[in-house]
């Protein structure tokens, strides 16, 4: 098994935060859907961090992200638009909401694990897709619901409103920074380790007295969390909610992000979902039917680049 070497993670982390720190400076000249796709490009991001964590580090191939995704949004939407809630406490909430999904699905789908863990939760997020769709008059159906208002939201005594792309943008990138930082700690700290070694060695780990189970479970719940932030921010930036953020497509996306990017490595997931979110866009406007173009790029990358794009740039122990 390839591994990367702490030194070159450490470097593609320095990189990644260089990049965006260069992309907050240039911002004010960028035009409305430059930003616009910037924006997206963060939501994405977190949305493959967040399959990277339970996949990557737990081993565990998830296609529920989407359903933690919309429950995020959702519990966002409400919040501000019915409870007239603070940004900061619909974040929370949004968290809170995802976890307790997470929960909820990994306290029996974790105990499946293997090929059964993937069905599993494929089967639950197309229920849960079809069961948002019926309560059209909760979730709107994929008409959905708007934010009749802007999100307002102070940091560091400056104002920033979504009705403002640029505004829009900071938001993303500030919050797509905390959840990375709150990753490289995770994989970095003991929890992360333990949760590494039950994917590597699940006997060896019973055997050193480590629950495989909670652990998972664990890595589940944070995984669900952080793609339940992903739903937030697209909730608040777009300023919208429908069914479709179920959908499966949605689930399934971060996987080709992280399987194009390098899965495992956190870095690999933000460059799949970057590269991939780019490309789309650029080709779209050329060709029609740019999912065969783009399907056909992933093949040839699996096939070539197993580990990824950041494989070609990796350092062996």
């Amino acid at each position: 098994m390839r591994k990367y070497s702490l030194h070159f993670l450490m470097e593609s982390s320095f990189i990644i935060a260089g990049l965006i720190l260069l992309s907050a400076l240039i911002a004010p000249w960028l035009g409305p859907y430059t930003l616009f796709m910037g924006t997206q490009i963060m939501v994405c991001c977190i949305l493959a961090l967040s399959l990277d964590i339970i996949y990557g580090l737990g081993g565990l191939l998830s296609l529920a992200q989407g359903v933690f995704f919309g429950l995020g949004g959702y519990a966002a939407a409400i919040a501000i638009q019915n409870y007239n809630r603070t940004p900061i406490e619909a974040l929370l909430l949004a968290i809170v909401i995802g976890a307790t999904g997470a929960l909820i699905i990994g306290s029996f789908a974790v105990r499946l694990g293997g090929p059964r863990f993937i069905v599993m939760t494929m089967i639950i997020s197309l229920v849960i897709y079809f069961f948002a769709q019926s309560l059209r008059n909760i979730t709107g159906g994929e008409d959905g619901i708007p934010l009749g208002r802007p999100v307002k939201l102070l940091f560091l005594g400056w104002q920033l409103s979504t009705s403002k792309p640029l505004d829009r943008y900071y938001i993303a990138c500030g919050l797509a920074a905390v959840v990375y930082a709150f990753c490289r700690y995770l994989r970095r700290s003991s929890l992360g380790w333990a949760v590494i070694m039950a994917k590597d060695n699940p006997v060896r780990a019973e055997l050193l007295g480590y629950n495989v189970y909670r652990l998972r479970l664990i890595a589940f719940i944070i995984a669900g969390s952080i793609a339940a932030v992903s739903g937030y921010l697209s909730c608040i930036t777009c300023r919208h909610v429908s069914s479709l953020m179920f959908h499966w497509v949605v689930s399934a996306n971060p996987l080709l992000w992280c399987l194009f990017g390098g899965i495992g490595t956190l870095v690999g997931s933000l460059i799949g979902a970057s590269t991939l979110y780019l490309v789309e866009e650029i080709i779209s406007s050329w060709i029609v039917y740019s999912e065969i173009v783009i399907g056909a790029g992933l093949v040839l990358v699996i096939i070539f680049l197993p580990q990824g794009l950041i494989g070609l740039l990796r350092f062996r122990k």
